[in-house]
């Protein structure tokens, strides 16, 4: 049965997905006492027990078979993104991830009995393999373009993050993380400053990234007007929120991500 089948007889134009967060959550708001742990994990870590189930029959097949389930739910989170469906393609990345790291609950019935802390397992495969190692850092890097597509800007740092925690000098992740610190209007100039710091080493390690460059001009820039006018203004640096309601035009223009950008 195709996606497009299940989620019609699963109501029209809601997805598995959303329909299965939606139950757990009218359980599971209950319990929220008992979770803090869960709830403190970004959407696409969360997904790794909504999705326990789907790769259930991969846990005792090879590698192989792991890898082309992983390559299919990534080539469709790819089509998805080309058709402009951002949400979609972020549910098949998460998805995909889904086959390397998932989490289980003891509570086989979780979905009904609600999701507590003490009753969960996280699982990850090693990365060491490079099959492995490859597809998880292309989840991760993909989750990070569409989350920050969608303004989703805190999960798109944590992916970031979890591709910097195996490949320190990936220059998509530096990037994308520097962006997604800078872009939502509560920025602060530590912000601004640590993102140019990450852009300074996407640059070093590869110095013709004109993205890259371009950015950490903007931001340096910025970062100095904003220093001057606080001097002037205060007489001390301060910290708080640099854009203020309505004053949006004050900032670096946003990134726009082309969909050249996804991890192929």
């Amino acid at each position: 049965m195709s996606d497009s089948d299940s989620e019609q007889k699963l109501g029209g134009d809601l997805s598995f997905d959303q329909l299965m967060k939606e139950a757990v959550a009218l359980k599971s708001a209950q319990l929220s006492r008992y979770r803090p742990k869960f709830d403190s994990w970004p959407e696409f870590h969360q997904a790794g027990l909504y999705y326990s189930n789907t790769w259930e029959s991969l846990r005792t097949e090879g590698l192989q078979k792991q890898c082309e389930a992983f390559d299919g739910k990534k080539a469709d989170g790819l089509k998805l993104l080309e058709e402009g469906d951002t949400q979609k393609a972020l549910y098949r990345f998460e998805e995909a991830l889904c086959v390397f790291r998932w989490v289980e609950s003891s509570r086989k019935n979780w979905k009904n009995e609600g999701i507590e802390d003490d009753d969960l397992t996280i699982h990850e495969a090693e990365v060491e393999t490079e099959a492995v190692r490859s597809r998880v850092l292309s989840a991760y890097l993909n989750i990070s373009l569409c989350c920050m597509r969608l303004d989703q800007h805190k999960d798109a740092v944590r992916a970031c993050d979890e591709v910097l925690k195996v490949d320190p000098r990936n220059v998509k992740a530096l990037y994308r993380k520097a962006v997604s610190l800078a872009q939502p209007s509560g920025s602060d100039i530590d912000d601004y400053k640590t993102a140019i710091k990450l852009l300074v080493i996407a640059l070093q390690i590869d110095p013709s990234n004109a993205a890259a460059r371009e950015k950490c001009l903007s931001y340096q820039s910025f970062v100095q007007q904003q220093s001057a006018k606080s001097k002037e203004t205060f007489g001390s640096f301060f910290r708080k929120p640099i854009v203020q309601e309505g004053d949006e035009a004050a900032k670096p223009a946003p990134v726009h991500t082309a969909k050249s950008e996804a991890d192929e």
